[in-house]
């Protein structure tokens, strides 16, 4: 449940992690028995009294103690919410620090080195892909002004509610308007995988908000994006005609990434394969070996590589003042990246893609999960200083996050202000529910797993809740709260500010990508709880009471019609049952593997229809309703109005 939670309301991440089946799990691994573990003689790293006299981090470690200062940070969670974990440190553009920490395989006993070891990147993928766009722009080939369904053929975009356009530039800032999409997108344990175009087509959600207006993080937009550039890219060479193909050609190779690849299929490199490290999810005894998985939309989220390959993206981004990166033909383009697109209250937002970091100066950076690795990379163009932390577990902050918090530190923020008359903090008080989330079929559920209690704490203070974590934040300006404590990761390594947007007296959204629920939606939401808990219950135990009364008592027992809407409600609660099991254990399926259960709940769902139709007719002849069908009608038909309110009976689009 946690793992659902995260994967739908931190921004940035592309797949929450996927439980599935794998490998038989290692000796189990209890919490902190993991020591941190060097590679040898890291390639690029640089001896500590290499530094410059006086150098430091943003946040202020000076980097003759920066070694020894992420040693006893990596320790301390090492073991506990990741086996492995490669750091990697830039200043002025080179590297000050390269270290592999850990196991890249447990059951194998091998080190990691950040040099050699291969991890998943998951959204950090995205940075190719805008800097893909950005090129196109350079050549004139596209102006992210422009409406992306005019690059796309008749009929692509089916689901398209708003007449709006849909810019570049929306794609960048994850305002596109699309639902959140869980089928189709990743496949785990690997299979046949569709095309590029099949899975643009199969993977196509919903819009469900006007476009430019809120920002949901939306993985298919940025796919949708790489698909058009690839088209242009063919045109222009027809080498370059699959996006990874343009991307190993014309970014990974030329920088030095030898041993990266865009898409987790290794392009042919089976070399890579022998050194890919093996992905791990935590549990309360230990680590156990998560799903191997493959993602047909790859450029939001498929590259692979090492610590050090990432390094050299890095240097790419950070060149000396004035001079050319290596990525563009103008120093311009490279500054026109790295510039803010939208910023919100709370000074957090994008810059081309780039999500923007609440670091001591200005940080750019992005992150990435996939079904067993996590990975963060940031960047302060200004000092030119960089981290790249990536770990072999699923949904890690620790260490990819909490580490970066503690080298390049938190921005200050403003503190109370004085002399402003502050909104009491009982106006934006409330549930919050994330704007990224499925809109369609019966997945729409999932959201409401992940609700945010947002409770005032004090005339200037709030609690936010979600899931079993916390945070307590102070107002600092009207409608704007900066974190003072915290509970559990998700408050502890994300939404260190937040801030309110307000209309017309209303709360409007929440930084972090959240919206209000409407008033009276959490009492309504618990009673149909309540009545799908009593009614499928009631259908359950249906043929024990049935017996029972028939046995006991010698009475009349249920009427053929009754048996028959009795035995269908049953099935009908046992194959909706095994669903919800499947996709809480695997969120990530395919409609084709989903699409029968649907089938057999239409044709069940009907049936117990007709049942009900054949059961009322029999009292209206026999001028006579028993209480147990009775009870037995309404049971049904109340189970098959929140099957049907909820999706269960949606043929998917």
């Amino acid at each position: 449940m946690r793992s659902i939670l995260l994967a739908l309301c931190v921004i940035g991440i592309l797949a929450g992690p996927i439980a599935g089946a794998g490998p038989p799990a290692p000796r189990a691994l209890a919490p902190r028995a993991l020591a941190p573990r060097a590679s040898e003689a890291p390639r690029g790293a640089v001896a500590q009294g290499d530094v410059s006299p006086g150098a430091a981090t943003p946040s202020g470690i000076p980097l003759e103690e920066l070694e020894a200062t992420v040693d006893a940070y990596v320790a301390e969670h090492l073991g506990v919410s990741s086996p492995g974990a490669a750091v990697v440190v830039l200043h002025a553009g080179e590297i000050v620090l390269s270290k592999g920490y850990g196991f890249a395989d447990l059951a194998q006993g091998v080190p990691v080195d950040p040099a050699g070891t291969v991890f998943e990147y998951g959204s950090v993928s995205k940075l190719l892909v805008y800097i893909t766009l950005m090129r196109l722009v350079e050549q004139g080939r596209i102006a992210l002004e422009d409406d992306i369904r005019t690059y796309l053929p008749e009929g692509t975009l089916r689901r398209l509610r708003y007449d709006e356009p849909v810019t570049f530039l929306d794609v960048m800032n994850h305002q596109t308007g699309f639902e959140e999409v869980l089928f189709d997108t990743v496949l785990s344990p690997p299979g046949p995988r569709p095309t590029y175009a099949e899975a643009i087509r199969d993977a196509q959600p919903e819009q469900v908000y006007p476009p430019g207006t809120l920002s949901a993080y939306s993985n298919y937009a940025v796919a949708l994006a790489a698909w058009i550039a690839q088209g242009l890219l063919a045109e222009q060479d027809p080498a370059w005609g699959a996006f990874d193909a343009y991307v190993q050609q014309t970014i990974l190779e030329p920088l030095g990434m030898a041993d990266a690849v865009a898409d987790l299929g290794l392009s042919g490199r089976t070399d890579l394969g022998a050194r890919r490290a093996r992905g791990y999810v935590a549990g309360p005894n230990g680590f156990s070996p998560g799903p191997w998985s493959d993602i047909p939309l790859y450029p939001v989220g498929g590259a692979v590589g090492t610590a050090e390959d990432l390094a050299r993206l890095v240097q790419a981004l950070l060149p000396p003042d004035g001079e050319p990166s290596p990525l563009f033909g103008r120093r311009e383009t490279l500054d026109t990246l790295l510039s803010p697109t939208l910023v919100m209250a709370s000074d957090l937002g994008f810059a081309h893609g780039f999500i923007v970091w609440d670091g001591s100066e200005r940080t750019l950076g992005h992150g990435g999960n996939t079904a067993a690795f996590s990975a963060q990379l940031n960047i302060v163009p200004e000092s030119r200083f960089g981290v790249v932390v990536l770990a072999n577990a699923a949904g890690e902050m620790a260490l990819t996050s909490g580490l970066t918090d503690l080298l390049l530190g938190r921005q200050e923020g403003p503190g109370p202000a004085d002399g402003v008359a502050l909104p009491a903090a009982e106006e934006v008080s409330g549930v919050y529910i994330a704007a990224r989330r499925m809109h369609n079929t019966f997945l729409r559920l999932y959201g409401y797993l992940g609700l945010l209690s947002v409770e005032a704490a004090g005339p200037d203070r709030l609690r936010l809740r979600l899931g079993g974590d916390a945070g307590t934040y102070r107002q600092v300006a009207p409608y704007q709260y900066e974190r003072v404590g915290a509970e559990g990761d998700l408050f502890q390594y994300n939404f260190s500010r937040i801030s309110f947007e307000r209309q017309d007296g209303r709360t409007v959204r929440m930084s972090g990508d959240f919206v209000p629920l409407a008033p009276g939606s959490v009492p309504w939401l618990r009673a149909q709880l309540a009545l799908g808990v009593l009614s499928a219950g009631s259908l359950l135990v249906g043929p024990a009471v049935a017996g029972a009364v028939v046995a006991r008592r010698r009475r009349r027992g249920l009427s053929g019609p009754a048996w028959a809407l009795l035995g269908l409600a049953w099935a009908l609660v046992a194959n909706n049952g095994i669903l919800v099991l499947r996709m809480l254990a695997d969120n990530y399926r395919s409609w084709l593997e989903v699409r029968p259960q649907i089938w057999l709940n239409v044709a069940l769902g009907a049936s117990c229809a007709l049942a009900c139709v054949l059961v009322a007719r029999r009292w209206r002849s026999e001028r006579r309703v028993p209480i147990g069908e009775g009870a037995l009608a309404i049971a049904a038909i109340v189970f098959l109005a929140l099957l049907l309110g909820w999706g269960f009976f949606q043929l998917l689009y």
